[in-house]
């Protein structure tokens, strides 16, 4: 109720169930019991929730389990949330293991609401699974990456602190039109990294979440003249 209250207060656009995260290699019995608990919170949220104009999300979990997962999705359908998260990924699977549980869940989700994976967003990531069919994301990634200095160009990422910025006049990406593009040159950027690298990160941050900004609109754009696979391609292999 807590959780409900702070996120009616903020008014987001979305809310989402308090759930129960646990270890991806936890046994069998403790993911039961994380699920079967992460229901009994949906249900009580979706029964506290009141605020109209906000849509809330429910949270399907079960690790690496089939059967858990199973269970959990149809928890969660049968409450009739607006939209379905899938969780407890990216925390120590392998990749070949993510996009199983992620295409085996999103098979049994309902097309017409949204499917959101936790806790992912990296750009090949969210690539892989835009393919099975997933819309909405959140991480970290491009802000720490900002911090460490790493500059998302497409789907790679470079590093300005290597010393051939150092004295380099262009922006971090010559054709991008964010904030920090149009107005510094990497030079610029590398010295305040270094030597004022708080500083640093609110800009290379903004850089990196256009540039993730950008990708997801020509995405949307591949899709609807149905050119993903190749779009795909051309970002990963690029």
């Amino acid at each position: 109720k807590l959780s409900m209250d702070i996120q009616q207060t903020l008014n987001s656009d979305i809310a989402m169930i308090l759930d129960s995260l646990i270890d991806i290699d936890s046994k069998y019995d403790a993911q039961l019991k994380s699920i079967e608990m992460t229901t009994q919170w949906g249900r009580e949220a979706r029964e506290y929730h009141s605020n109209e104009k906000q849509s809330l999300f429910g949270i399907i979990q079960g690790g690496r389990h089939k059967e858990l997962r199973e269970k959990s999705a149809n928890d969660m359908m049968s409450l009739d949330f607006n939209g379905y998260a899938i969780g407890g990924l990216a925390i120590g699977e392998t990749l070949e293991e993510r996009k199983e549980i992620v295409k085996f869940t999103t098979d049994m989700l309902p097309n017409e609401k949204l499917r959101y994976v936790m806790g992912l967003g990296d750009v090949n990531g969210m690539l892989e699974l835009i393919e099975l069919g997933v819309d909405m994301f959140d991480c970290v990634w491009p802000a720490r990456l900002a911090r460490h200095g790493k500059i998302i160009h497409k789907g790679k990422f470079f590093n300005l602190k290597n010393n051939k910025f150092k004295l380099d006049t262009k922006p971090l990406v010559e054709d991008c039109l964010c904030f920090t593009c149009l107005n510094y040159s990497k030079a610029y950027l590398r010295h305040l990294l270094i030597n004022e690298s708080t500083s640093s990160w609110f800009y290379l941050t903004l850089h990196n979440f256009v540039q993730t900004e950008n990708i997801l609109n020509e995405v949307r754009e591949s899709i609807l003249n149905s050119e993903f696979d190749k779009y795909k391609e051309s970002i990963i292999n690029g």
